[in-house]
């Protein structure tokens, strides 16, 4: 659905680096309906989305 985008909007955060931090806490449950931004960017690339000029 977003491939050859210009703009991919996504909902991330950077999970892996905040994994103990939020271990426990309110924050793991937000955490898990928000991409992580290194999957994302992979997601990115596959999906052919434009970089800015």
């Amino acid at each position: 659905m977003c491939r050859g985008a210009q703009i991919l909007v996504h909902e991330a955060c950077r999970i892996t680096a905040l994994e103990e931090a939020i271990r426990g806490s309110v924050f793991e449950k937000i955490f898990d309906y928000h991409a992580d931004t290194v999957a994302l960017g992979a997601m990115a690339k596959r999906a052919e989305c434009r970089t800015p000029s």
